[in-house]
Order: C-alpha cells, then sequence, then structure tokens
C-alpha cells in the first residue's frame, strides 16, 4: 500500500512524519513545491548617504507624510520604505503622491510565497493501519492512499 501524506506547514513537521514512516515503509520519498500566493509591490526611496537621508524624512514630514519607514538593516539599509502594495492601481496612487512632492521613489516587486511539503510512502507489508500514524505529528496533513508507481513522479497533485 502506498501513500501521499501532507501538505504540512513546515519541513519540521515532515521530517518528523517522515522519520515516522521510515521503519514501516519500504521506500519513502519527499515531494517539495512552492507556491506563489500573492505578488506586492514595495515602494520606497533610495537615499545615498546620511543628509539625503534627513532631507528626505524633513521633506515627508513638511508634506503630511506619516506612513512611512526608515530601514535600519539588512541590504536595503537606509531605504525609506513608501509602503507595500498589492494592486498597481494603489502603487500608481502613491507614486503620483511622492513624485508631485519632488521625490523619485522605485517600485520593486516582491513574491509572498510559501513552500509545502508531502511525504510519499511504500508501506511495508506487516503495517497497512493508516490509523496508526499519531495525529499530533500530522500537524493537519492528510493521509491518502495513492498508486504506488507515482509515488516517485514529480507531481502535479501530491
Amino acid at each position: 500500500m502506498c501513500v501521499s501524506v501532507g501538505p504540512f506547514p513546515s519541513v519540521a513537521h515532515a521530517d518528523l512524519v517522515e522519520a515516522w514512516l521510515a521503519p514501516r515503509s519500504t521506500a519513502l520519498y519527499r515531494i517539495t513545491r512552492v507556491i506563489r500566493k500573492k505578488q506586492f509591490f514595495w515602494v520606497y526611496l533610495e537615499p545615498k548617504n546620511a543628509a539625503e537621508i534627513d532631507a528626505h524624512v524633513a521633506e515627508l514630514k513638511k508634506r503630511g507624510f506619516h506612513d512611512y519607514l526608515l530601514i535600519d538593516r539588512g541590504g536595503m539599509k537606509k531605504a525609506i520604505s513608501l509602503g507595500l502594495f498589492s494592486s498597481p492601481e494603489a502603487v500608481s496612487r502613491r507614486l503620483e503622491e511622492v513624485r508631485e512632492e519632488g521625490m523619485q521613489p522605485l517600485v520593486v516587486p516582491r513574491t509572498e510565497s510559501t513552500e509545502y511539503q508531502w511525504i510519499r510512502a511504500n508501506l511495508a507489508v506487516e503495517f497497512t493501519n493508516l490509523g496508526q500514524i499519531p495525529i499530533e505529528k500530522l500537524a493537519g496533513a492528510a493521509v491518502l492512499p495513492v498508486e504506488c508507481a507515482r509515488i516517485t513522479q514529480p507531481a502535479t497533485d501530491p
């Protein structure tokens, strides 16, 4: 009997089930799929030096902008975030607001994605009771029978 177990909310949960299934299976395969969920657009100002940062912040305050964030770490340190937007229309409105004040913001597309894990197993002959898999290890994952010929194939639907 072959099964597909998943999707798991994390790699750690998949690891737990895989470790539990390993001695009860003749073959195990892990399938990982990254699914893009949402696309966002980040609007920001990229100052070149401390004086420019201070000038941008002062100008934003003077013009009544209160919804910005000074980035203080990582590769975008010293950038001024002007927002994360989910629609091109909202990006256009924000760009227009900021450009009217004489600033030149940049836009970068960002994607939110999630990695899903499934475990496929060819269960040992003596282990065919799927109800024996400890429910706390499953973390909400489904246990479904699959054709054994499919357990090694890349899945379009694990």
